[in-house]
């Protein structure tokens, strides 16, 4: 999300604008992954700009004063500042960055080794609730969500949501590929394999149970 008098007044056109910039970003994350690649695109680093750490709810009345020239925004506060105004979407994630990772289930011992079974339950009922989310904003889902997150119905309609793949798999190269930039910037001591933190069983199992997502 940038500032919307930068965006107007074609102050970011090129994200060769974006040095000296003031930037609400968690560098260390895969906004700070996302944030980089559109710098090297201009030939910049996180060197090149200000790394700022604003809370969520402070972010907006910092563009507005122009403290911020652009944050990384999640919903619900993007539709927040959307609808308030004074920011406007600059850049999404998935133009410089299609289909990534963002966030993954994890199991631990108990349910990997100990209790498999609780597993593959525990992931038959997660992916019977993926795909009714998928099936969109239909009155159901507002409904469950309107009543679990206490926003508005109105304000859910207009939110964009949360894309899950219905057969619960991930994207294994886009998490190889963050691993690597994570070392390279030392975030990370090294790399895992995919043997090491993917185990497809579980979504397999599932989609077994509820048939494929084409059915």
């Amino acid at each position: 999300m940038a500032r919307r008098a930068l965006v107007e007044t074609g102050q970011l056109d090129s994200p060769l604008q974006l040095k000296g910039r003031r930037i609400d970003v968690n560098p260390v994350n895969f906004a700070g992954f996302y944030l980089e690649k559109v710098l090297n695109t201009a030939g910049l680093t996180f060197d090149d700009i200000t790394i700022e750490d604003t809370p969520a709810s402070a972010q907006l009345e910092a563009l507005e004063k122009g403290s911020l020239d652009l944050v990384n925004a999640q919903e619900p506060w993007v539709t927040r500042m959307l609808q308030a105004g004074g920011a406007v979407l600059w850049m999404p994630a998935q133009q410089v960055i299609p289909d990534f990772q963002i966030a993954v289930i994890l199991y631990g011992p108990t349910l990997l080794d100990e209790n498999p079974d609780a597993g593959r339950r525990f992931m038959v009922a997660y992916l019977k609730a993926v795909r009714q989310l998928n099936e969109g904003k239909t009155e159901r889902n507002l409904d469950i969500l309107a009543e679990h997150t206490e926003l508005d119905r109105e304000f859910l309609r207009q939110a964009c949501w949360p894309s899950f793949r219905d057969d619960g798999r991930i994207n294994v190269q886009s998490v190889l590929d963050f691993q690597v930039w994570a070392v390279e910037k030392r975030y990370l001591d090294r790399q895992v394999t995919e043997d090491q933190f993917w185990d497809p069983s579980f979504v397999e199992y599932a989609n077994e149970v509820l048939g494929s997502p084409s059915q």
